[in-house]
């Protein structure tokens, strides 16, 4: 390929640039070995290379236009936007339309928004009802997320900020141990989940937490955890170190249960799909239906405090409505989203 000096290319440049875009979109073994080296030589540019090659990677897979005149009209107002700023270059037959694709590209996209939302945003994973989902953060930790969950968090996290992830609904978290020294502790070894009103601190640990509504439980599995509530005018405000099995209960800012947990499994069965209470009411497992499977539940109230003594353990809806309607000699009519509860 020719020489030329991209030393002062912009990424305007870059996008215009024939040898370039074919570079891109179809390498050949000189065309590499000179990028390659190029971008050692020159590691001021790298960045700007990095952006001109995800930008005309991305704008490559939007190849279909809602109608033909619409597309005319893109490619006459780039023209006519191109022959203001300055003369355009002429390109070989066989590279004009990517010419015409880098052109959209410099007006239309690289004013940053994809830039920003493909690579520079939060990342963000959001259940559908009944959905149990296992993601796997940038340090390697761990979150299982149940049905009707929300996650987000950076895509890049780096040595000198905090670990941090911000949650609604309900997860499970596995979380990377980076610190040894408890004395010492960097601002990048923290993990911080980010709860409605309530903030955890974490080292390494394993807990769930439930966030639906104003309401916040948190349960600990193993390790040590901070609670810190967001609000510190409140009177619950202030710190609280959980120990394994510890069980805490916020609305919105305020405590209003801290017991400990005898059966750790029945906080974690939902990653199995599964349904486990201790002498739960019926509007226990009725909230559960409807947060995490997204059924609409119709009961009196007088029937939805009825409560279920023992243990209950089993896999699946189905199972479960039919333990309840055994057990409390309930009527229970399941069609598609829709449960009704009555007597019989």
């Amino acid at each position: 390929m020719s020489i030329r000096d991209y030393s002062r290319y912009s990424l305007s440049d870059l996008l215009e640039d024939d040898h370039f875009i074919r570079w891109v979109i179809a390498p050949e073994a000189d065309d590499d070995a000179f990028w390659l080296t190029y971008i050692k030589e020159h590691p001021e540019q790298a960045e700007i290379i990095h952006q001109a090659s995800s930008v005309i990677r991305v704008y490559r897979m939007q190849v279909a236009f809602a109608n033909a005149e619409g597309q005319v009209a893109v490619w006459d107002r780039i023209g006519d936007t191109l022959n203001e700023q300055r003369s355009v270059r002429e390109l070989s037959s066989s590279y004009s339309i990517f010419y015409k694709i880098a052109a959209a590209v410099a007006l239309i996209i690289v004013s940053g928004a994809v830039l920003w939302f493909t690579v520079y945003s939060d990342h963000v994973i959001q259940t559908a009802y009944g959905e149990v989902r296992t993601i796997t953060l940038p340090d390697h930790s761990r979150v299982t997320l149940n049905g009707n969950s929300k996650l987000r968090y950076s895509r890049y996290w780096n040595d000198d900020a905090a670990r941090e992830v911000w949650l609604e609904g309900e997860a499970y978290f596995d979380v990377v141990h980076l610190n040894r020294d408890a004395a010492n502790i960097t601002a990048g070894q923290r993990f911080v989940v980010h709860s409605a009103a309530v903030n955890l601190e974490v080292l390494g640990t394993t807990f769930n937490v439930e966030q639906r509504c104003d309401n916040t439980n948190i349960t600990l599995i193993s390790g040590k955890v901070r609670v810190d509530v967001a609000d510190e005018a409140h009177e619950s405000s202030g710190s609280r170190i959980l120990e394994p099995g510890d069980h805490l209960v916020y609305v919105k800012t305020k405590l209003v249960e801290h017991k400990r947990m005898q059966k750790l499994s029945t906080v974690t069965a939902w990653m199995s799909h599964s349904f486990a209470y201790s002498n739960p009411q019926l509007a226990d497992i009725a909230r559960v239906l409807q947060d995490d499977y997204g059924y609409k539940v119709e009961a009196d109230d007088s029937l939805l405090q009825l409560r279920i003594e023992g243990e209950i353990s089993v896999s699946g809806v189905p199972e479960l409505l039919s333990t309840v309607e055994a057990t409390l000699g309930l009527r229970i009519e399941k069609s598609d989203q829709r449960i009704v509860i009555s007597r019989r």
